[in-house]
This record gives structure tokens, sequence and C-alpha cells, in this order.
């Protein structure tokens, strides 16, 4: 647990430092820590120890961080269904989809969910293996480790399983709006590059706009910079809205960028598509409150890196995150395919949702 309690400390340094800021990148290393803390482990109780240790610390160091605190109560949940597997020979909460469920995923919103989302969501997250049907067939450890390597291995080609969808949603002469730096866009935009256009706010102050215009480039799409005051003026050349998200809540809603609910309000102005994409891990259970918001603050000197603030009476804040509410969204997009807003309660029900109540 030593080399573990290492690995996490020099991790939260990482990230507080900003030296790993990328979601991808959190989330792999995340995993990573989950994996190496289960090789020291011989015992289903120690198992459950070390597990429920090391989310419990990441919670507490990380709780405004929504990747981390998702891939955590991700790991949870999975543990706890293989507890109640393994204390029953009879009964494996995975392998029990029932009709009744399938039903419920496919109500509740105005548009019905692809046939693809009619099997268990999980499926995204865990690969099936028909060893564990039986719990008394292998260990907790067992388990858990294949859990965290299919989580780890959907994770790498979750890139070039989004990007299959674009011929479905990028055609010739396209104008695309997209903002902020995202792996995910650029690859789902380089798939179908022949003949549209992006329009990139530049997004000062982290200005990633403009990496995000130079590796477009370097993927042969055509691309146009733009001042982030004009995004409402240039809108109704667009005919679509393209943007990445930190998570997708269990509302609908999605966390992303800074400038990105103003971007949407834009579009339902001028009646343009506001198309969100994300990878499985990013769908998290957390529900908008009063009062909960979801937004970081990052280095001020951004904005004013010539002026002290100790002899200015100027305050300088430099908010990072916005969150934009589920009817200001037309279609988000996964490694499964396209779904409304409305789905996606359902999506999260039949990840986060107590065994028992199979």
């Amino acid at each position: 647990m030593r080399a573990v309690k290492k690995e996490l400390l020099a991790f939260e340094l990482k990230v507080r430092r900003r030296e790993i800021s990328d979601s991808y990148q959190v989330s792999e290393q995340v995993i990573q820590i989950f994996e190496t803390s289960l090789q020291e482990a011989t015992t289903a109780e120690e198992v459950s120890q070390i597990l429920n240790e090391i989310t419990n610390e990441l919670l507490s160091h990380f709780k405004n961080n929504i990747m981390i605190t998702n891939i955590c109560n991700l790991v949870k949940a999975r543990l706890s269904e293989e507890q109640l597997a393994t204390s029953s020979s009879t009964f494996h909460p995975r392998t029990q989809i029932t009709t009744a469920s399938k039903k419920r995923a496919r109500g509740g919103g105005e548009c019905e969910i692809p046939r693809s989302h009619s099997r268990s969501f999980l499926d995204m997250l865990v690969i099936q293996n028909p060893n564990l049907n039986n719990p008394a067939d292998t260990t907790l450890k067992m388990r858990m480790n294949e859990i965290i390597t299919s989580m780890k291995d959907n994770l790498g080609v979750s890139y070039d399983s989004i990007a299959k969808q674009a011929p479905n949603f990028l055609f010739s002469h396209d104008k695309i709006l997209t903002l902020g730096y995202s792996n995910s866009i650029i690859n789902f935009l380089s798939a179908r590059h022949a003949g549209i256009t992006v329009f990139v706010p530049e997004r000062a102050p982290e200005y990633d706009g403009i990496q995000m215009a130079e590796s477009l480039r370097r993927n042969k799409v055509n691309v146009v910079v733009i001042p982030d005051s004009a995004v409402f003026a240039i809108l109704p050349k667009i005919n679509k809205i393209i943007i990445p998200v930190f998570a997708v809540l269990a509302n609908g809603g999605v966390v992303s960028y800074s400038l990105s609910h103003s971007v949407a309000l834009a579009a339902k102005h001028y009646a343009k598509p506001f198309i969100a994409l994300y990878w499985s891990m990013k769908l998290t259970d957390s529900m908008p409150t009063r009062g909960k918001n979801f937004t970081t603050l990052h280095q001020p000197n951004q904005i004013m890196s010539k002026v002290d603030p100790t002899s200015s009476n100027v305050v300088a804040l430099n908010v990072e995150g916005d969150y934009i509410p589920p009817d200001l969204i037309t279609l988000l997009i996964n490694e499964e395919g396209a779904h409304c807003p409305a789905d996606v309660f359902s999506l999260v029900r039949q990840v986060y949702e107590e065994p028992t109540g199979m």
C-alpha cells in the first residue's frame, strides 16, 4: 500500500500543478492507480478495503474534478455489484438484464434509444465473460482486475469508436463551430474532413482554440480562427455546433469549456443543431442542484500578467467550465451512436442502479 500512496501523491501533485489536465490522461492514470493497488491484495476483504481506501482518498482530494469523481464512483458501483455476486451462487447482476429494464431504457424521451442502447450500457464499460456467470468460479480480485482492465481497454479505443460516427453527421460543405482543445473532436472532424470548414474561437485567455486549429490543419481540415466576441455574429453561417464535454450529467445536461453556454444560447437563437461528444466514462450520476457549480479557478496571471495584485484594487478571476442544460442540447454522441438528452437518465440507471433493483 505504501507504493500506491506514493503513486497517489505523485498523481495529486501533477493534477494540482496542471502538468496533466487532459481528461484522457487523467482517466488513464486513475485507472493505472487502481490496477497497481489490486496487485497488493490477496483476499476479497483486502480487495474491498484497498479499493475503498483509494476511492475515498481520491474523492476527498479531487471532489471538484468530475472525471476523477466519476471513475471512482464507477469502481465503487462495480465493487458493490461484485461483492453481491460473490455472496450468491445463483445471481449475477451483470447478466440478469430483464425485459423490463430494457423497456425502461427505451422510455422517457422524445426519441427512442437506438437498438444498440437496448442492451445494458455496462457493455460499454465491462467486457462480458461467460466465466463470470458463476461467482464461485473466480475471486473478487480477478473480477475487479478484469473490470478495471476492461475500462482501460475501452478508454483506449474511445476516440476511434466516436470517430466512426462522423459519416452520419458530417457532410460536404458543412460549416462547423467547435471550441476548446479536444482529441475527441479532432478525431471526429478528421474522419470526414473533405469539404468541411471548421470555425474555432480563440478562447482567451487559454487560447487553446489556436492549438486546436493547428491540430486540425495538420489533419487537412479547413480551419478559421475567430475571436470569442464574434461567435454570435458568425453563427448564421454555421450548419452545426459540435463541442467536447467534461461530463454528462444524469439529467442530460453537460459540463464543457467556458464560453460553451453562450454558444449554446446563440445556437438556440438561430435554431442550429448543438451536438456534444463524450466517451462512456464521462457519464455521471451527478445532478445539477441549487448552489452547485462546475467551474474551477485557473491562474489569474493569464489575464493580468503585468499587474501586481498586491498593489492594485483590481481582482482577476480566470474561471473555467460551463454547465449546459439539456434543453439547449440537440444530440449527444458516444461510442454507441447518437441519443437525445432525455435518454441519459435511463443510461445512468443501468450503470449505477443498485443490484437489488434489477
